[in-house]
């Protein structure tokens, strides 16, 4: 590892950001450091900021050095991508990989900056997270059930790296068949393990999914025996889940649809949402985001917060949290 980048790991053990991850940056011009910074609190400026600040006019045409991938989303600060793209810098090397809808790699490298990393990916933190795209009057698709496509290839392409940080994709049996979906990181990282729950093995075993990686189908019934897949029996969701991370790994990502996504909001299980969120408007005869909760009072409503928004091309994408 780059010497200089060693020292901004050395910087970011300084940082007391909590609950925001340590960080730690450096400017280099012309082999001599020309500036250094550390979070040092949350809701502070993060550690590109303070290094850039102090570099000054001799940020420009220098190389920052940071622990974890610049961050492309509004916080409770502006994304440090914003200050890099103005700052002059020409060269972006980072040490971590951070989570697709935080991270701002690929926004620095399309402004026509050299950017390298990452060279060791974060884990994410034990949890589930449901991944959601509606029209900006919040539907999930037409009254015909057409869904295709709400978000452009740009951001469904953020979605593929999205799953690469998870270890289990969940979907719904009507969601395999309707889109014959690969359910795969599309060569932007490890594939997921695809969990479809299909209470009545319904799905063509010549389906998409099946064609690459490891498949598993979460029923309450026995596998006929020739089903091209592993089997795990349930009769709960939080059972489920339970032995998913057994099985599996810790990091779950649901992409079902709505019925699927209102079943594992209603036990309480989700963790983390995230919504794309398209500028179209489809109306009142649409399909809703999420299912039924049963839900008659606001005061019964669940709150989460909204921790991130990345604004991307005309779309915003909302990380929400419990």
């Amino acid at each position: 590892m780059d010497s200089f980048l060693k020292r901004a790991f050395e910087l970011a053990k300084r940082a007391n950001p909590s609950p925001n991850p340590q960080v730690g940056a450096v400017v280099v011009k012309d082999g001599e450091i020309v500036g250094e910074g550390w979070h040092k609190k949350a809701g502070g400026p993060h550690a590109e900021v303070v290094a850039l600040e102090e570099a000054g006019r001799d940020a420009q045409g220098a190389t920052l050095y940071v622990s974890l991938e610049p961050c492309a989303h509004f916080g409770k600060t502006p994304p440090c991508t914003y200050f890099i793209k103005r700052s002059g810098i020409k060269r972006v090397v980072f040490g971590l990989s951070d989570d697709p809808i935080s991270g701002g790699a690929d926004e620095l490298r399309e402004s026509g900056m050299e950017v390298e990393g990452p060279f060791k990916t974060r884990p994410l933190p034990p949890q589930i997270t449901v991944k959601m795209a509606a029209s900006l009057d919040g539907k999930s698709a037409t009254y015909t059930g057409d869904s295709k496509w709400i978000t452009p290839l740009e951001v469904r392409r953020l979605v593929h790296k999205l799953r690469a940080v998870f270890d289990a994709v969940v979907v719904g049996a009507n969601t395999v068949k309707k889109d014959d979906p690969e359910l795969t990181a599309h060569g932007m990282g490890k594939d997921p393990v695809k969990v479809i729950l299909d209470s009545d093995f319904c799905i063509n075993p010549r389906a998409r999914v099946f064609k690459k990686g490891r498949v598993v189908i979460a029923s309450p019934r026995p596998s006929p025996s020739s089903y091209p897949a592993e089997v795990i029996s349930f009769t709960s969701l939080k059972q489920l889940v339970a032995l998913l991370r057994e099985r599996v790994g810790e990091r779950i990502l649901i992409e079902g649809g709505n019925s699927v996504n209102a079943s594992f909001f209603r036990e309480g299980l989700v963790d983390r949402f995230i919504v794309f969120i398209s500028p179209k408007l489809i109306g009142g005869d649409g399909l809703p985001l999420i299912g039924p909760l049963g839900i008659k009072k606001i005061a019964q409503c669940e709150e989460f917060e909204i921790k991130k928004i990345r604004f991307f091309k005309r779309h915003v994408v909302l990380d929400c949290y419990r």
